[in-house]
């Protein structure tokens, strides 16, 4: 399943919260601002979430991808498995 809408994400996915937490803090850390462009996966128990940066040629390259996965407990196991920063 793909989800391409940041409000259909948060109404669909427990997780969401989590998920923008963890990039807030990576917005803070890089002085990137990353905006929503899609979830890929089954949202109750993997998913792989990806965020841009800017729609302008010089962060054309930027992205954030985050992978979300629910353990055995029911808890949420939220990590950026892959980060592209150029230019900055």
């Amino acid at each position: 399943m793909s989800i391409k809408d940041k409000g259909e994400f948060f109404r669909r996915c427990e997780v969401a919260n989590q998920v923008f937490a963890c990039v807030g803090s990576h917005e803070q850390v890089d002085g990137v601002k990353w905006f929503f462009r899609q979830c890929d996966g089954e949202v109750d128990r993997c998913c792989k979430i990806i965020f841009r940066s800017w729609n302008k040629p010089r962060y054309a390259p930027f992205m954030l991808a985050v992978e979300a996965i629910k353990k055995d407990r029911g808890e949420w196991e939220v990590d950026v498995v892959k980060k592209v920063v150029c230019g900055v």
